[in-house]
């Protein structure tokens, strides 16, 4: 029961991370008209995101390697809601 509790709870996170990663292509147009921005500086930031998310990936992999399966789990899941709250307290 308790590794079945595990995928579940992973393939949620899973779900959330990449929808996540998804939703912010839907609020670009908002932030070009909010910001008056034309649509070259859009297109970096898209790649800018991609990039981070690529350069990332394998340092997520060697913290995988090294620590408990519970650890990065949890570290990941704390460090997402920080980075969440910390986008929501953001201002221009």
């Amino acid at each position: 029961m308790y590794k079945w509790t595990l995928v579940g709870l992973l393939w949620l996170v899973c779900f959330f991370n990449y929808a996540d990663r998804q939703a912010i292509y839907s609020v670009f147009p908002l932030l070009q008209t909010e910001m008056g921005a034309d649509r070259r500086p859009a297109r970096r930031r898209r790649r800018v995101v991609h990039v981070v998310y690529a350069a990332a990936a394998p340092l997520a992999g060697l913290a995988g390697d090294r620590f408990a399966r519970k650890t990065i789990v949890i570290g990941g899941l704390i460090f997402w809601s920080l980075i969440t709250v910390a986008t929501a307290l953001s201002t221009r």
